[in-house]
């Protein structure tokens, strides 16, 4: 059996809502100390009559429901607004026939398809859905990928697991895989 399912890189949630509270109590995100801190600044935030108009002015008494609310109202926004899922990648286009691939990435292509060559697509699954939803390139299962821990980042050096060895042990992540990856700048592991 493999671990599937779960939201941030360990699938420590399983909501949205539960995400979307995660960076305002992280120390070295938003910091916020707890979930009444968060509730204050709800209240005397600019949303202050929103959040009134829609559950009522008790609201402000119950410190944990108005946070419970204010993370539900992320998550549908980040569920229901496209920009949160836009499929705007040539692969994208390419699959909905509004693209052409050169020769070169349908060579890539089909070494990623091939399970005798690079088998990418055996985790990293790359055609739509039954569905007809556009391929998330996950197969949303954990792996250990053995790649060792960047330690230059101190997020990484706060992890105490330990391999046999003594050293830091890589933590199984998510196989997910975005076609905007060529954007990101930071990798949690590092490469020999």
């Amino acid at each position: 059996m493999v671990p599937q399912g779960g939201l941030f890189w360990d699938g420590r949630v399983d909501t949205l809502q539960a995400q979307a509270l995660g960076p305002l109590l992280n120390p070295t995100e938003m910091a916020n100390p707890s979930v009444g801190a968060i509730a204050a600044k709800l209240e005397n935030g600019a949303y202050r009559n929103t959040f009134a108009q829609l559950f009522g002015a008790g609201i402000f008494d119950h410190p944990n429901m108005l946070v419970s609310e204010a993370m539900f109202a992320v998550a549908r926004y980040q569920f229901e607004d496209s920009s949160f899922h836009p499929y705007t990648s040539k692969y994208d286009y390419w699959l909905e026939g509004k693209a052409r691939l050169t020769q070169a990435e349908l060579h890539g292509l089909q070494l990623f398809n091939d399970p005798n060559k690079a088998n990418c697509a055996g985790c990293h699954l790359s055609k739509p859905g039954k569905d007809g939803l556009p391929p998330m390139f996950a197969d949303y299962q954990y792996e250990a990928l053995g790649v060792p821990r960047n330690t230059s980042l101190a997020a990484t050096r706060r992890i105490k697991s330990r391999n046999a060895s003594g050293r830091a042990a890589p933590v199984p992540q998510h196989s997910t895989f975005h076609q905007s990856c060529a954007a990101r700048q930071t990798y949690t592991g590092v490469f020999t």
